[in-house]
């Protein structure tokens, strides 16, 4: 039986992989508190396609954090 391809140990260091993941939890904290901020001051249309950018940094964070690219 073969095991699973994502077990696999990824080029990250413990210490590298623990940094990106506090890049990614800091990143979505802030991007979730961004997001309510600019839709309780109803804020345009341009500030909401802002908010794109700190969501894509935490997700980019937290995708090398839990597959150790």
């Amino acid at each position: 039986m073969q095991a699973c391809p994502l077990a696999r140990d990824g080029n990250l260091g413990g210490d590298a992989q623990n940094a990106r993941l506090r890049v990614g939890v800091a990143g979505s904290a802030l991007a979730m508190v961004l997001a309510v901020l600019v839709v309780e001051a109803e804020l345009g249309l341009v500030f909401r396609l802002l908010l794109f950018v700190p969501f894509a940094v935490a997700a980019a964070g937290l995708w090398a954090a839990l597959y150790r690219t």
